[in-house]
Formats: structure tokens, C-alpha cells, sequence
């Protein structure tokens, strides 16, 4: 697996100092690496880790220097080709580790055209497959029309979609599209029976799937922006299923965001499934729609 060494991927794309610090820790805990969820860095000041839910703090200070030689390395020196993926907040890594860029914003008139004067990163590393990949399948199986999975920032949605994902390839060999904006759904294991459309406007990568890939499923993560419920519409018509994810902290929040409240009131979903953690293990809440 690609997390068991990422800290040695990482090393060209973290502030310098900052790699060695983090695998001493980890070694003084006696903790592995691979637990790593999160590596937030700071210029100067309160860098941490985040391990096993615990949040541990770095004492290497990294300059403006280091973070700016940092985000160099991670778009391969040529800012220019990563300036949409930057303008939006993060890069993308290799194996869907996604860094999230804070800085000064540029603006040319009311257009935002980028960040300049980078002060903190915020490194988000692929958890292990999810301990409710199980409980999502089992809701997968009655799913008629769509499964809509919520959660709160940080409760594992895109894990769990990995994870779901991957049964459904390998349980029941269905043609899978999964519609990837971000670039940070990295395949793993049976997940490569997936087909995914990575860059692409979620809108425009459902229609073209549905046009050239003859999909059963269509899978979007993160939905809810504008033009969105109408392709999935067309996609129920054409007789394909749907698997989305959300940002909402609970049900009464789902139905009362703008965009996605028309996918409910059309009954592209069936199945409305809420992923919490508790007690450092992940639940969920299943729900059937009529």
C-alpha cells in the first residue's frame, strides 16, 4: 500500500527539517507513520501532526523560504500549470494526498487569480479503508436510484467512498465512473476496476462518462454545485445508479442546502446514509428515503 511509505514520498514536498522531525517522533512514541492523518505546517510558529486523533506539535521552524520551496516541489516547479487547482486552495499529491494552501489572496479586479506569501499547509493523508465500508455495501445493496453519503469535515467521506467503491468492483463487477474534480480519489487494491475521470467539472464528467463509458454506477464526491442535479437526473434516466458525497453535519442540513435540496425533492437518492466518529471509530446512520 501507498500510505505505508508516505513519509518517504513525502519528503520532497515537506519544509526542510520538517520529514526527519516527524519520523523521530514517531519513533520516541512508538507509533508508525502510516497513522499519520494530518501534517499542518505554520511559518514560524505551532506546526503539528495530527496521529491516531492526537494532535503531537513540531518544533522545526520553517521559513518562508522552506514552504515556498515546498510548494514549488509539489507542482514540479511550474506553478503556472497548477494556477486553477491553487486558485481553488490545495495541490494534489501523488496517492490523494491533498495540501491545502493558506496565503495572501491576488486579485486582478474582482477576479481571484491566486495566493501569494504562502504561510501554512495543511497536509491530508488518506486514512486506512473504512470500518464502515461494510454497513455502506449493505445500504448499496437496496439502492434503486442513489446513495447519498453525508458528514462533517474530517469524518472520512472520501475513505468511505474508496472503501464502497471498491466492494462494489470486486463483489459485483459493475462498471464504475467515478467523477474526480480534486484528483485525490487514488486507486488501491480492487479499486482498480474503476474507471476515473480526474479534473473534471462534476457536471461535464458526468455527461461524457454516461456518453463514452457506458457506466452502471456514477460516483461524485463532494456534490453540490450548480448544473449538477440535472446530470444526475439524466443519468437515473439512462438507467444508472448514483453514489455522492456531502459536507453537512446532519440530515436537517442536507435538505436545507440550496443545490442539493432539489436531488432529494427529484428522488435521485433513495438511500441517505450519515458517517459520524465516535469513540475514534467511524458510524453510520442509514436512512431510506421514500
Amino acid at each position: 500500500m501507498y500510505k505505508l511509505d508516505f513519509i518517504g514520498n513525502l519528503m520532497p514536498y515537506l519544509p526542510r527539517g520538517t520529514g526527519d522531525e516527524i519520523l523521530r517522533l514517531c519513533r520516541s512514541r512508538g507509533n508508525s507513520p502510516s497513522l499519520i492523518s494530518e501534517i499542518r505546517i505554520r511559518r514560524e510558529r505551532g506546526s503539528l501532526i495530527k496521529i491516531s486523533g492526537e494532535s503531537l506539535p513540531l518544533f522545526t521552524a520553517s521559513s518562508a523560504e522552506d514552504i515556498g520551496d515546498a510548494v514549488r516541489a509539489m507542482c514540479d516547479g511550474a506553478l503556472y500549470a497548477h494556477r486553477d487547482s491553487i486558485r481553488r486552495g490545495y495541490v494534489t499529491l501523488a496517492g490523494g494526498i491533498r495540501v491545502g494552501i493558506c496565503g495572501r489572496a491576488g486579485y486582478d479586479g474582482e477576479a481571484f487569480i491566486g495566493v501569494s506569501d504562502v504561510e501554512s499547509l495543511l497536509y491530508r493523508i488518506p486514512t486506512a479503508p473504512s470500518s464502515s465500508a461494510e454497513q455502506l455495501y449493505s445500504a448499496w445493496r437496496e439502492v434503486r436510484r442513489g446513495l447519498l453519503i453525508y458528514s462533517p469535515p474530517g469524518a472520512g467521506k472520501t475513505t468511505a467512498l474508496r472503501s464502497l467503491v471498491s466492494l462494489i468492483v470486486a463483489r459485483e463487477g459493475l462498471a464504475v465512473s467515478v467523477i474526480d474534480e480534486r484528483c485525490e480519489f487514488f486507486l488501491e487494491g480492487d479499486c482498480y476496476g474503476a474507471d476515473v475521470f480526474r479534473g473534471y467539472k462534476k457536471w461535464e464528467g458526468i455527461e461524457i462518462a454516461l456518453r463514452v463509458m457506458s457506466p452502471d454506477v456514477i460516483v461524485v464526491d463532494e456534490i453540490g454545485g450548480e448544473g449538477e442535479a440535472e446530470r444526475m437526473l439524466e443519468s437515473l434516466n439512462s438507467g444508472v445508479r448514483i453514489i455522492a458525497t456531502t459536507h453537512a453535519a446532519d440530515e436537517e442540513e442536507v435538505q436545507r442546502r440550496v443545490n442539493i435540496a432539489p436531488m432529494i425533492e427529484n428522488k435521485i437518492f433513495d438511500r441517505l446514509v450519515g458517517l459520524s466518529v465516535n469513540n475514534g471509530g467511524r458510524v453510520a446512520k442509514i436512512k431510506e428515503l421514500i
